[in-house]
């Protein structure tokens, strides 16, 4: 689609509203007399001038002549009547312009309307008809804003010298500079992990917040705690014999030093667990002493397993899982090793508290697993593996070979703080799974940080800090196929890419800061979907956000920030690809601010603060690209400020560009257009620039078309550069001033 047919699209949908009905409308003029030449609308209702932002409550619009009716929108049935007022002069005696009339402003000048030579009134909803009537007195008390030649003449529109002779002018104004995003909020837990476990390991409660001490060699015996960068005993020393208290049920003592043929009783305790399940009923609590059991245990039935304490209670399968169940039953206190260490088969339900899980895997869920205080700790595989459901309370996976990973349509994992620490990959989601994160810290992995492909996750209070992998290769985050929504994260200091979405996922976050990535904040593509709200970025390696092949964003609320230019460091590169910004700034890196390309690019941006940046600040370089633009502040760029190339459109008003730097020729000037660009610019402001203001260069091969309204171009080296012979050279400039430039007109 071209952009011309893009553009009206855009506008119907404006008009339209998304899946909403038409909004009520009015056209059509009354039957003036030949002598009228213009026409002031009023209503006291709130109509919408068509194609305009602002409604009006007094004056909606002008127009010239009863040939060009006039078309409203109200977001409601106006209930009072519509106004034409007819005058047999034109608007420039007026002192108007045909569109809608800015209301005074401040303490602006003001005069009252002039009476008009026929008045007519049409009521909506009531009579359709208009009405001539005569003018409310009222209404003619209004007042709208007063010309003021004097004005027009301080700055040269006044050739004859008599400001009487003055025609109207429109002075530009600065544009409003955009307010500052707000920052990111941090995540709730503030960098540190599980909070203070109720786990207790050789005597100390766990804990893990950074920084995380570097792993330890730990012999026979020894465990290390997450926040010790030494191992300790694996058990204290006077242990307590029986765990206390124990829950309801019939109870079951076990021992592991007891002496053959025991009864089960705390006075003559079965010396191994498969004793006691074999001789006690469905829902019995059997209670472990410390020590270890070297045998593999399947409970069942609803029995409980409970230890003394994890660090004293061991369980170790000779070959296979330690603890395994297809039924209802309940672990907790113990340290479990095993291949894997725990088992919950289809149609198991197990609850565990207060486990270790260590080996070679940690668990296997195809049923049902609800832990609380679980650490899986020195797994030389796996760390868990879940196609069934699992809900985890104060989660540590440290030191393991590989992290979570999901699989599976019926997959759902559920964890509330959850910290991941020296792992090849920390979690893995595919095939239909889901996944719901809250306070989750990820450090110290190898690989990919969370990586998503056909999986749905949803993600809170993020910290993913320090991954290990080589050099620009993998993502903090990677959405393949796949939905991540979420708030508050912090992705800091990885090799690859911060987020990466494609081939049709989407990820939806707010509250989020990206620092020193080696590729990129973020990319999109083909097909993904991102929406930032509320994002910083900082130190991108090639470049902040970049998306292609079709992506599209959602960005609000954005500031990027250092990314320095390694290949071709852009701020936000859209490559046949679609964006809307609204409140961004970009700032301090040695690339290039924006930069759309390919094939049929979109971006529509508002309140945007470029610079300062060692390129050009906004740069439209593709074929049939299109941006659309309110409200830009470009400031102390290296090149242009704004660069117009190929077959491109760009629309914008309340444009600031300043302090453009760049030598290299007409590339300095800080407005560039050329080679078949549409341009169409409102009320800008071109000041202080090292070389020139406007460069409109006309192209014979595709020709341009160029409108800049209402702009003051001022104290710059060159006003307005032009390649082509003067006689070639057209551009529309209406209501545009030249002040104190050292040269008006500068060519090649």
């Amino acid at each position: 689609m071209g952009w011309k047919n893009r553009v009206g699209a855009f506008w119907a949908l404006v008009g339209l509203g998304c899946g909403a009905t038409e909004a009520p409308r009015f056209w059509g003029q009354p039957p003036f007399g030949a002598e009228i030449q213009s026409v002031i609308y009023a209503a006291t209702a709130e109509p919408r001038a068509r194609g305009h932002e602002e409604a009006t409550t007094l004056i909606a619009a002008a127009r010239t002549g009863p040939g060009a009716p006039l078309l409203l929108e109200y977001a409601r049935e106006p209930q009072l009547e519509l106004v034409a007022m007819a005058y047999p002069i034109d608007l420039l005696a007026l002192d108007l312009e045909a569109g809608v009339i800015d209301r005074p402003q401040g303490d602006e000048t003001t005069r009252p309307l002039p009476p008009p030579l026929e008045t007519w009134i049409r009521r909506e909803p009531g009579e359709p008809n208009w009405q001539i009537a005569e003018a409310d007195p009222a209404l003619l008390d209004r007042t709208i804003r007063a010309f003021d030649p004097f004005r027009c003449l301080n700055v040269g529109r006044c050739p004859g010298g008599t400001p009487q002779s003055c025609l109207p002018c429109v002075v530009p104004r600065a544009p409003i500079p955009p307010t500052p995003p707000e920052p990111p909020a941090p995540p709730r837990h503030l960098g540190c992990g599980s909070r203070s476990s109720t786990t207790s390991l050789a005597g100390r409660r766990l804990r893990a917040c950074e920084p995380r001490p570097p792993k330890a060699t730990c012999g026979p015996g020894e465990l290390q705690p997450p926040d010790l960068d030494h191992c300790l005993p694996f058990s204290p020393a006077d242990p307590v014999r029986w765990p206390s208290p124990l829950p309801m049920g019939p109870s079951y003592f076990i021992d592991a030093q007891a002496a053959p043929g025991g009864d089960g009783s705390e006075a003559s305790p079965y010396r191994t667990i498969n004793e006691a399940l074999a001789n006690s009923p469905p829902g019995a609590v059997l209670a472990l002493a410390a020590g270890v059991y070297r045998e593999s245990v399947a409970l069942a039935d609803g029995r409980s397993l409970i230890g003394v304490g994890a660090t004293q209670t061991r369980i170790e399968g000779p070959a296979g899982p330690g603890v395994a169940t297809v039924s209802t039953a309940n672990v907790q206190g113990v340290t479990i090793v095993g291949d894997p260490a725990l088992v919950v088969g289809a149609g198991g339900v197990l609850n565990a508290a207060e486990v270790i899980l260590t080996g070679a895997r940690g668990f296997w869920v195809e049923g049902t697993l609800r832990a609380s205080d679980l650490w899986i700790d020195g797994v030389s595989g796996r760390a868990a593996e879940l196609t069934g459901r699992a809900e985890l309370t104060r989660a540590n996976l440290s030191g393991v070979g590989l992290g979570l990973l999901v699989a599976g349509a019926g997959a759902e994992l559920i964890a509330d703080q959850l910290l991941v620490q020296r792992a090849t990959e920390a979690v893995v989601l595919r095939h239909g799974a889901q996944a719901t994160f809250t306070g989750v810290v990820l450090e110290d992995v190898n690989g990919q940080g969370l990586w998503l492909q056909g999986a749905t996750a949803q993600v809170s209070d993020l910290v993913l800090r320090d991954r290990l992998d080589p050099p620009q290769t993998g993502r903090a985050v990677h959405a393949y196929q796949a939905t991540v929504t979420g708030a508050r994260w912090q992705l800091l200091r990885g090799p690859g890419e911060g987020v990466m979405v494609e081939l049709g996922g989407r990820v939806e976050l707010s509250d989020v800061e990206i620092q020193d990535q080696g590729i990129r904040v973020a990319q999109a593509d083909t097909g993904g979907h991102l929406t930032l709200r509320r994002a910083r970025g900082v130190r991108g390696g090639l470049g902040g956000l970049w998306l292609t092949g079709g992506a599209e964003a959602v960005l609000e609320d954005l500031e990027l920030i250092d990314c320095p230019n390694l290949e071709r460091g852009h701020g936000l590169m859209v490559i046949s690809a679609k964006a809307r910004l609204e409140r961004g700034r970009f700032s301090g890196g040695v690339g290039q601010g924006i930069t759309t390309e390919g094939t049929s690019a979109e971006l529509r941006v508002s309140d945007l603060a470029l610079g300062p940046l060692g390129g050009t600040g906004l740069t439209l370089a593709g074929n049939d690209d299109v941006v659309i633009g309110d409200r830009l502040d470009i400031r102390d760029t290296e090149g242009a400020a704004l660069v117009g190339t190929g077959d491109t459109y760009l629309e914008a008003r309340e444009v600031h560009a300043s302090g453009a730097r760049s030598t290299a020729g007409r590339r300095g000037a800080t407005l560039s257009f050329n080679t078949g660009s549409e341009v169409r610019i409102d009320n800008f402001l071109v000041e202080n620039n090292l070389i020139g203001g406007l460069d409109l260069e006309r192209s014979d091969e595709q020709p341009t078309v160029k409108r800049l309204r209402a702009g003051l171009v001022r104290n710059n080296v060159v006003g307005l550069f032009y390649r082509a012979d003067a006689k070639d050279f057209s551009v529309i400039l209406e209501d545009v001033v030249f002040q104190d430039n050292q040269i008006l007109l500068g060519t090649e």
